[in-house]
């Protein structure tokens, strides 16, 4: 009984916290606060949930997008180098309508976890465990089994965003801007040969830095 009181008095805890926390700091389940994945949710997160665990059973995805991430530094590493990757892919399209795009703040929608690509003269600089998308920001929501299938050439872009792998939360003409970018970017699987990946290192910086 005093072992059901304390699980039951723990859960509260934790309930209540959640709604103080989405408040006070968009945390991820890499930060160590609490044991799960509670952090900022994003409103779209789920529709991200779902159409992950429909695109496993239609074959688009493998089983491994349904694992349990592994929330330490090993699993933090490995985002890092998706993510840095998934910035090297759009950095080397080169499209004309792509001048004007603004940042984007992309949401692992498992982990809570945001990285900010800003855009620069030579591509996007990649900013992995950002606090927070930035005012003028492009919110993209996805999956990390999402992107690790987009970079190695599993999923393409276009069927990424027909199946709300790839949520692009914003209106207009941001939408078919970054649309325009991701599919352009993952159009065959293969990166663009305007870029070499191997001149990055997992944490988004030229070795010759």
């Amino acid at each position: 009984m005093d072992r059901f009181r304390r699980h039951l008095m723990s859960t509260f805890f934790t309930t209540g916290l959640m709604g103080f926390v989405a408040r006070q700091a968009f945390a991820c389940s890499f930060d160590g606060i609490f044991d799960g994945s509670i952090g900022y949710v994003h409103p779209r997160s789920v529709e991200v949930a779902l159409a992950v665990r429909e695109a496993v059973a239609d074959g688009a995805l493998g089983e491994q997008a349904l694992a349990p991430g592994q929330l330490n530094a090993f699993g933090l590493w490995r985002a890092t180098e998706q993510l840095n990757q998934f910035g090297s892919r759009i950095s080397a399209v080169r499209v004309e309508a792509m001048e004007n795009l603004p940042n984007i703040a992309a949401l692992l929608a498992e982990s809570a976890l945001w990285t900010r690509y800003v855009a620069g003269p030579e591509g996007f600089v990649t900013l992995v465990h950002a606090a927070a998308p930035q005012p003028g920001d492009i919110v993209v929501v996805s999956d990390l089994a999402v992107l690790t299938a987009l970079n190695n050439g599993s999923l393409i872009g276009g069927d990424a965003l027909k199946r709300k792998l790839v949520i692009i939360d914003a209106t207009g003409r941001e939408v078919a801007c970054l649309s325009t970018l991701l599919m352009t970017a993952f159009a065959d699987g293969r990166a663009p040969a305007t870029i070499s990946l191997s001149n990055r290192t997992a944490w988004g910086r030229r070795r010759s830095d």
